[in-house]
């Protein structure tokens, strides 16, 4: 079964690539890439290798690695049976830095995202444990 591919670019140049992995080792090697890369866990779980750091993935985690960050994920057993139930969804987004322009990440108002993109030099984990709530104000 192959990977389904969400192709997002118009030909000769795209400003970021979007995927939909459903296979459990499809990247499950040790890589890195030049783009900065938003991983969502819809379904699936094991253990993630990001740098130097080893820790568990779960159902609903998101992770932003920046770029040239050496890393691979490890399903668990259950998710790499051949015909197994327990099917993997991940959504992977690959992007420059530059994404948005050199002039809109200068405004002010994107000064988090610009400290977002410096900080996940190392990986930045989301739990789905910790629930996000929409800001009452």
């Amino acid at each position: 079964m192959k990977p389904k591919v969400l192709n997002l670019s118009n030909g000769l140049f795209h400003s970021f690539s979007a995927r939909l992995d459903t296979l459990p080792d499809i990247n499950n090697h040790w890589h890195y890439r030049r783009e900065l890369e938003l991983v969502y866990f819809k379904r699936g779980n094991g253990t993630q290798f990001v740098g130097d750091s080893v820790k568990p993935f779960k159902d609903g985690d998101i992770v932003l690695l920046g770029s040239d960050l050496p890393h691979f994920w490890q399903f668990s057993k259950k998710h790499l049976k051949s015909g197994g139930s327990d099917a993997v969804e991940i959504f992977v987004i690959h992007f420059n830095e530059d994404f948005f322009g050199d002039v809109l990440l200068c405004l002010p108002e994107f000064q988090e995202i610009r400290r977002l993109f410096e900080f996940c030099g190392h990986g930045l984990q989301i739990s789905n444990s910790v629930p996000i709530l929409p800001n009452p104000g």
